[in-house]
């Protein structure tokens, strides 16, 4: 795109140029919102962070090659002299936006689902992925665990990546011929605008339960922002049919608003629902449950333990139907659904223990996994242990590490707490304030290294025992300090098991 086409874009006497500015027929080579990547024939963006203000980079992104500067107050226009520049309201929108122009809009072209929600974004995405590829539905995943469409993968470190990343990220999926997108939207993501332009066709909210609190204040403001998705992205969308599946047995989503032209639709346990799930039989290896869709009912054989599992296979029952996909021929191939990386995903090579890891690493999920265990328990009628291994990452909401020890102390027979990503804090402090929400030190382990905490847990456990490794899941590294190093928790338990 040359700096004319892309200033096109913007009202007529909207560009103002200094005298020594450069020319319009320069080929723009990117689009940045940050000085530090600026290059040779790129367009900035000042966009006022949370901590750092872009509009006093001005003068490093022209001095590093940027040709067109977008700020959003004429009082940081002295800085310009040698390039054009614009003044807009929003640059963090206008950044989004022109992100999307720029690699050609390419969201307009496929069938775009969006999913927020505090638990269940990243397993919603595999479920989808694999019921429509199972169709032959090339699928493209922008998501916690990495970028992927059908064996091309990206790796990312954010599940809701810049808008730059999030469009090019568009643009790889139609060319590795992705004819659907199954889309992880996180509240930061929202909230900075990374994700405004594209045109989603169906909305699916999972759930709300505290989290990043250290971001938005309050839970309110946590929820306004998830609401977004909904009233926001969707209303945005150019597509001509538009959906929301909300979760109506979550608080929240009972209260959640739409957009007028979005229809929206309740799934959950209750048969009001047009979308609804009864559990008939629970173990460990599988849950028989019957399904009601619109009317039509349904029984299959639940390869996922624990009911959040159901409540995010439930809501793709509408994606599948919408696209024409027989919903018998969907239920009979999710049974052999071989399961989600770091989702209660069970430790197979394991025998005689139930040993599980799981991404839980909020107070809600971390309730829900052990809830999950301590109910199949009771149904099979068994007295073998629960023992939680988990920790809290660093640099992120405290309030939430107390808490969930005493959730781990009051829903478990033995917790050992250890360290999860302790980031740039000492993790013998963030194992301090875990402790804190202890009443006893009784069935209790303190151990700082993650796999000498496994070790602990393969060593104490008997044939039977249930053993819950949280926090991590998928993830395939440990964050000290800067630097991330290899871990992985399903690897250390075959490790310490044999």
């Amino acid at each position: 795109m040359k700096l004319a086409e892309f200033i096109d874009f913007f009202p007529p006497q909207s560009v103002i140029y200094p005298k020594r500015s450069r020319t319009k027929a320069v080929k723009i080579s990117q689009l940045v919102d940050s000085s530090s990547r600026a290059v040779k024939s790129c367009v900035f963006f000042a966009i006022k962070g949370n901590s750092v203000d872009g509009h006093l980079f001005i003068t490093e992104a022209i001095k590093k090659g940027a040709v067109l500067v977008i700020i959003e107050s004429e009082t940081y226009a002295f800085q310009i002299k040698s390039v054009p520049y614009i003044v807009v309201k929003d640059t963090r929108r206008y950044y989004e936006k022109m992100c999307s122009l720029f690699f050609g809009r390419n969201d307009e072209r496929l069938f775009n689902i969006g999913i927020t929600g505090t638990n269940g974004k990243t397993s919603t995405t595999f479920i989808i992925e694999y019921l429509l590829q199972s169709q032959k539905i090339k699928t493209g995943i922008i998501g916690t665990v990495n970028h992927r469409v059908a064996k091309k993968i990206w790796p990312t470190n954010h599940t809701t990546p810049d808008p730059w990343t999030v469009h090019s990220r568009f643009r790889d999926f139609k060319r590795q011929g992705a004819q659907a997108t199954a889309v992880e939207i996180t509240s930061h993501g929202i909230d900075q605008k990374r994700m405004h332009s594209i045109n989603f066709d169906i909305g699916i909210f999972t759930n709300l339960t505290q989290d990043h609190l250290d971001y938005h204040g309050t839970m309110e403001n946590y929820f306004s922002i998830k609401e977004k998705l909904f009233t926001e992205l969707l209303a945005q969308s150019g597509k001509l049919d538009k959906f929301a599946l909300i979760n109506g047995d979550d608080p929240y989503g009972q209260k959640l608003k739409t957009a007028p032209g979005i229809t929206k639709y309740f799934f959950g346990k209750n048969r009001k629902f047009p979308i609804w799930f009864e559990v008939k039989e629970r173990r460990f290896e599988f849950q028989k449950i019957n399904i009601g869709y619109f009317g039509q009912e349904f029984s299959m054989k639940f390869p996922l333990l624990g009911e959040h599992n159901i409540y995010n296979f439930i809501s793709t029952l509408f994606v599948c139907q919408y696209l024409k996909i027989p919903l018998a021929d969907a239920i009979q191939k999710f049974e052999k659904f071989p399961g989600i990386p770091g989702r209660l995903q069970r430790v197979q090579e394991l025998k005689n223990k139930n040993v599980f890891v799981d991404f839980a690493h909020t107070p809600d999920a971390v309730a829900k996994t052990i809830d999950t265990v301590r109910e199949l328990r009771m149904e099979l009628q068994s007295k073998n242990r629960i023992i939680t291994v988990f920790g809290c990452g660093g640099d992120r909401d405290v309030t939430k590490r107390p808490i969930m020890g005493k959730i781990a102390e009051e829903k478990s027979d033995c917790v050992i707490v250890t360290s999860d990503n302790p980031r740039t804090e000492d993790p013998q402090v963030i194992i301090e304030q875990i402790k804190r929400g202890f009443n006893s030190s009784q069935d209790k382990f303190f151990v700082l290294d993650r796999s000498l905490a496994i070790q602990k847990a393969m060593e104490i456990s008997r044939d039977g025992d249930v053993v819950l490794i949280l926090g991590k899941g998928h993830e395939t590294y440990q964050i000290v300090g800067t630097k991330k190093r290899p871990f992985d928790d399903y690897k250390e338990v075959v490790r310490h098991a044999k």
